[in-house]
């Protein structure tokens, strides 16, 4: 076993949809301040679900968060295009996905390239790895480039990306033939900190007490209590469930990590003077105000942390 290092490094990036234009912006804010044009590069791993996983795989792949800010905004509206109201009642009537998955799809190969996006995922040399849960077992799936892979040969970049954001009532399931069945890996590890501190300990003998995590969230607020009147659709019900159970989890997993990472755990969300923004609760709202406000949150974030001794570590 090579010689160990004092410390190692890992961005964990949660998921939440186009909220993780905040994500973006808030990393480009960083790569600004910091004069940091290579993040990854200051990482010893980069995992993330849902959103997180197509950031984390843009980082680990070379692009800047400014380049994957300007997809988000790009794509975004393209992704959670506003279908017209006999098309959206008649998906929730039948309990279907409300967005095809070609314009993610499209997204995924115009900021990974297409020749990158359909490379299996366990060739590529990145510290790169993202969350699916698999329908088949209902386990936990890691999906990882080399040296973490343990996945399946046959899963590309994309397909790892697609699982990992195939959010139930949101996209439909990504079935990789002969292989699974998987959708976001959000309703297991939303913020996939602690994911990310076993495979690193795991695959490269890591202590727990030498590992240091930024997580970077992506301004969500809490969900509101929409359960009890008896107006609401069975499928808007569902949907309130899927929020709460990324959001639940993700305080969770914070909780957790400040348990078993003091001093070495910082999570960058937007500093509780803002105040909650419930507009912000979906995850596909894409209107040029809804980024705007998410760009704000970023910017105010990064002023409030920018001077942290613990971010400032890991740049």
């Amino acid at each position: 076993m090579s010689r160990l290092k004092d410390r190692y490094n890992i961005l964990c990036l949660s998921g939440g949809g186009y909220r993780g234009l905040y994500s973006a912006s808030l990393l480009r804010q960083i790569e600004r301040g910091y004069g940091s044009g290579d993040i990854a590069g200051r990482f010893d791993l980069v995992i993330g679900t849902s959103t997180g996983a197509l950031i984390a795989a843009g980082l680990a792949m070379g692009h800047s968060a400014a380049t994957i800010e300007q997809a988000f905004m790009a794509h975004g509206p393209r992704i959670f295009a506003k279908l017209n109201w006999l098309r959206r009642v008649n998906r929730r009537l039948r309990f279907r996905p409300q967005y095809p998955t070609g314009p993610l799809r499209r997204a995924i190969e115009d900021v990974l390239g297409v020749v990158v996006s359909r490379t299996n995922l366990s060739r590529l040399e990145a510290n790169l790895a993202v969350v699916a849960v698999s329908q088949i077992n209902w386990q936990l799936r890691i999906l990882a480039a080399r040296p973490f892979a343990e996945n399946d040969a046959r899963i590309t970049l994309a397909d790892a990306i697609l699982a990992s954001t195939a959010a139930p009532t949101y996209f439909k399931p990504h079935h990789i033939a002969h292989v699974d069945h998987l959708i976001d890996g959000g309703l297991v590890a939303n913020s996939p900190a602690l994911v990310g501190a076993a495979l690193l300990s795991r695959r490269r003998s890591v202590p727990l007490e030498r590992i240091y995590i930024l997580h970077v969230g992506t301004a969500s607020p809490p969900v509101q209590n929409s359960f009890k009147p008896a107006r609401r659709r069975a499928y808007e019900h569902y949907q309130d469930l899927v929020l709460s159970m990324l959001h639940s989890q993700d305080a969770l997993a914070g909780e957790l990590c400040e348990t078993v990472f003091p001093g070495r755990y910082l999570k960058l969300d937007p500093p509780p003077g803002l105040g909650v923004h419930p507009e912000l609760i979906a995850m596909d709202n894409a209107d040029p105000e809804i980024t705007g406000k998410l760009q704000f949150l970023a910017e105010r974030t990064w002023e409030d942390f920018s001077r942290h001794t613990l971010l400032r570590s890991f740049f």
